[in-house]
């Protein structure tokens, strides 16, 4: 009998390293060999595969519906620039160990109901490969929360 399947439970997996966890990011600061990008040079290749940037991470609940029922409904995952009125938006893969400091929580849970939410962070990106020209995935490789990124109410 498959337990796991039955009571519809999930694993997670876990590692040990030789580094405490406290000591990891200072050694990960190191990083910084890594040139800064913005998602304009971006767009013009001007980036290389790995580096830094300055983002908004948006995470959007997208639902699907058929016959005003919902059928399905899944996150998205994107960066912007702050001030950029250009509409440059690019799409990044994550996956949920990013979010076990308390975000984990608010994503798929019944609940809270957030469709929406937006912080400013600093994160190391590496493209994955183009979507379409001039659009790339990326995924984080390190995401520094650098502050809430709060909505003007006008």
């Amino acid at each position: 009998m498959n337990f796991g399947a039955t009571l519809n439970a999930t694993m997670q997996e876990s590692f040990e390293y030789q580094l405490r966890v406290q000591d990891m990011y200072p050694k990960c600061k190191k990083l910084s060999r890594f040139k800064e990008c913005n998602l304009s040079k971006l767009k013009e290749h001007k980036c290389s595969d790995v580096f830094w940037i300055d983002s908004i991470l948006h995470i959007t609940k997208k639902s699907l519906s058929t016959g005003g029922k919902t059928t399905n409904s899944y996150y998205t995952y994107s960066l912007t620039e702050e001030g950029c009125d250009c509409g440059d938006q690019m799409d990044i893969v994550v996956n949920n160990s990013y979010f076990t400091s308390g975000y984990s929580q608010l994503l798929g849970s019944g609940n809270y109901n957030i469709s929406s939410f937006r912080i400013k962070a600093r994160m190391l990106i590496k493209i994955l490969g183009n979507i379409e020209k001039n659009r790339y995935l990326l995924t984080p490789l390190i995401i520094e929360k650098t502050g809430y990124y709060l909505l003007d109410d006008n």
